[in-house]
């Protein structure tokens, strides 16, 4: 198996340690009131919206969690997440396009959506789609 390694062990255990920081200084929005109920009683603090999550938390739903997830597909297919082997999955909600044929930059339109995800499914080794662009010709 064919492994890739960008960072370091000094570099991975940097950013760790700078996101634990961020969750438990900064945390996250959660408007969710089900959701902020069910994470302060985990242990989480409530500071109006915003959860901010200790890095005991955090470590304690990183243990809890599977190793591997099973995501499947409206034709049936399934792909294990985990598994080690490398997928590869499209980073999504772009709000303008730019268009080849004017070759101007445009808003994103429900069609581009279509285009894309069509695009996206005909890859060979796309794991997993999300809409490429957030169009804004229909309601949010």
């Amino acid at each position: 198996m064919i492994r890739l390694s960008v960072f370091d062990e000094n570099q991975i255990k940097s950013i760790h340690e700078a996101t634990l920081r961020v969750l438990s200084e900064t945390g996250v929005v959660l408007r969710h009131t089900e959701g902020r109920t069910l994470l302060k009683e985990a242990g989480a603090i409530l500071d109006h919206e915003r959860i901010l999550l200790p890095p005991g938390l955090v470590g304690q739903a990183v243990a809890q969690a599977p190793k591997t997830v099973t995501i499947r597909g409206r034709g049936g297919q399934s792909r294990i997440l985990g598994d080690g082997e490398l997928h590869w999955h499209n980073l999504g909600g772009a709000r303008d396009v730019f268009d080849a044929k004017s070759g101007h930059k445009r808003p994103a339109v429900l069609q581009d959506v279509r285009d894309s995800a069509r695009l996206l499914d005909a890859l060979e080794n796309e794991s997993t789609i999300t809409p490429f662009f957030t169009p804004t010709d229909v309601p949010g």
